[in-house]
């Protein structure tokens, strides 16, 4: 889930799932009995970056349930790159230059971008209990879990 905001998301991922569909999925993970850790990406340096942005996104990951996350910076790699920029030059194009210099050694941010942003997000993952030591005292022990009756086996299980 790399954002919330619907017109965003229509223009950078156009007949995919909304977020909101995306975050309907999560729960029904979990209400099905299964951790479900969620991969937030890609952040959009200088776009969906900010402590809010990020925290509001987080905040409904965890509200829809998920048992962790893990935060990383848009990767810009051959193909990917060309129609990315092509976005920032129709949606944002005072952010052309900076993204120049944001990815100026290839298709990863800057090691400062990314050092800042693992800080910044690991802050906000323990907030709302989606960092790694809170997944692992969160994932619900499906041994003891009552299977759903649509999923329980008509024959014999080998466990």
């Amino acid at each position: 889930i790399a954002l919330i905001d619907e017109q965003i998301h229509a223009a950078l991922e156009p007949g995919t799932p909304t977020p909101r569909a995306r975050l309907e999925l999560v729960r029904a993970i979990v209400q099905a009995g299964l951790p479900c850790q969620v991969m937030v990406a890609p952040i959009l340096p200088m776009i969906t970056d900010s402590d809010e942005q990020i925290d509001a996104l987080l905040a409904q990951i965890a509200a829809a349930g998920a048992t962790g996350a893990t935060v990383f910076a848009l990767h810009l790699r051959p193909g990917a790159r060309e129609w990315f920029l092509r976005y920032l030059g129709r949606h944002h194009p005072k952010l052309v230059g900076p993204y120049a210099e944001l990815y100026r050694k290839g298709s990863y941010v800057t090691r400062s971008y990314a050092a800042d942003l693992a800080r910044r997000s690991s802050v906000l993952l323990h907030k709302h209990g989606l960092d790694r030591k809170a997944t692992v005292l969160r994932i619900p022990d499906t041994r003891k879990a009552p299977i759903p009756p649509h999923l329980a086996l008509s024959e014999p299980s080998l466990f």
